[in-house]
């Protein structure tokens, strides 16, 4: 009960500050996401246009400049100098492939220095046997000789000579149906999308098993959570050749909740059908507009404002009780109930929209309020400051966030490489 009553009043005492501070208000609305992660990477397998032996596969490395160390070179121009290195490795440990690049980032403010967008991209492409190989990339800052490093298993796809067959899916921000090719496209790697207005959507190729017979595509979007379809088209591709055909399924507009949804993608020529594929992504707009949300997705973030009893309870609840239950929790707690606005709730529900867009975890399977910077977040809101510090090899990034209003600071590090930053001391 204890716990309990300090989240609430936690919660109570920001609502306050806010509503106390209008400009507070004003700027945290208008502040843009930035991405949860120093590096992050992804690969893609296509099939190879020059030998049937092998696949086409590319590798996309991004990162954000606040993992380097920029050098003040007038007041208009900061300067930073770095090395990337991009290996596949075999069994044996030698060496398939591979890139380095240096280069350098010229920013003109000091803010930009410090920017969590992973605005910096670097990417592979190579034809490989397919089979087991290992990656590793490695990030350098020449300044400071500080480096990050990713490991990680690839398992490269092998695609059948004359078989119905599609590449992998890339998610982008930017679908262009004008100028969106495979060399130009810009992976979302965290497949994470922030404008629900943007040219977003899924971009691969179908491989047609003969020319000229119609291929039936669906392309399916559910809610992971119910499992309820977003929506669903379908399309029919007429290959006049046997030459890969190239296909854009735009989101935009089509999503208006923060959720976690799958890609499900089915098709099939003729009598040839192939396995459906899958793939998931997340949503998570400035807003989360509670009222669009089913009971049962409202009440998921309330885990962290429950006694384990309780929370058991509501959990075997049936939908119509649970509903009684979640209008009565909230209406107890209202700390204005002459007005219609509920400021806790509402105060409650914004964290929890912000805490999807910045802590999501999507390689992990987790929901930003369900890490442990969202749980402090939901419980405290938004820091006083936070103190970063990018990972290298031999330790790992960590953040610091400090609570001047409980004069307390609590310490994360992002232990598997992923930025699934783990709570490891409150002081």
């Amino acid at each position: 009960m204890k716990k309990r009553l300090i989240t609430v009043l936690a919660i109570w005492c920001t609502i306050q500050f806010v509503v106390a501070n209008p400009e507070f208000a004003a700027q945290r609305r208008g502040r843009q996401a930035g991405k949860i992660q120093d590096l992050v990477f992804d690969t893609y397998y296509f099939k190879s246009a020059t030998d049937s032996t092998r696949t086409d596969a590319r590798i996309y490395v991004s990162f954000c400049n606040d993992v380097l160390q920029f050098v003040k070179e007038s007041n208009y121009r900061f300067h930073a100098k770095y090395e990337v290195t991009i290996a596949l490795l075999d069994d044996g440990g030698n060496q398939v492939a591979g890139k380095s690049i240096v280069d350098d980032i010229f920013v003109r403010t000091f803010a930009q220095t410090n920017s969590r967008k992973l605005t910096n991209l670097v990417k592979l492409h190579i034809n490989v046997v397919p089979g087991t190989y290992n990656l590793l990339i490695e990030l350098v800052d020449l300044d400071t000789q500080r480096e990050i490093k990713r490991r990680q298993k690839l398992e490269v796809r092998k695609f059948a000579e004359n078989q119905l067959a599609v590449s992998d899916v890339i998610f982008t921000n930017r679908l262009l149906p004008d100028s969106t090719t495979l060399e130009t496209i810009i992976p979302n790697i965290q497949h994470n999308f922030t404008d629900p207005g943007a040219p977003y959507g899924a971009y691969f190729f179908v491989y047609p098993a003969v020319a000229n017979e119609p291929i039936v595509m669906t392309y399916t979007v559910k809610e992971v959570f119910s499992g309820d379809v977003a929506f669903s088209k379908s399309d029919t591709l007429i290959p006049k050749t046997a030459k890969p055909l190239d296909v854009m399924v735009s989101f935009q507009n089509e999503l208006s909740k923060v959720q976690k949804y799958s890609f499900i993608l089915s098709y099939r020529q003729g009598n040839r059908r192939a396995k459906q594929k899958q793939k998931e992504f997340v949503t998570s707009w400035n807003y989360l507009d509670a009222s669009s949300l089913s009971v049962e997705q409202s009440i998921e973030p309330m885990r962290h404002l429950l006694r384990s009893r309780e929370w058991r309870w509501v959990q075997e609840a049936d939908d119509s009780t649970k509903d009684v239950w979640f209008r009565n929790y909230w209406k107890k707690r209202d700390p204005t109930p002459d007005t219609e606005e509920n400021e806790l709730k509402d105060e409650f529900y914004r964290r929890v929209a912000y805490a999807s867009r910045h802590f999501a975890v999507p390689s992990m399977d987790k929901n930003g309020w369900n890490t442990d910077r969202g749980r402090i977040y939901l419980k405290y809101g938004r820091p006083s400051n936070i103190e970063r510090r990018a990972g290298s090899f031999n330790s790992p990034s960590y953040e610091i966030w400090y609570y001047n209003q409980i004069e307390r600071r609590f310490i994360f590090e992002d232990r598997s490489g992923f930025g699934d930053y783990q709570l490891i001391k409150i002081e």
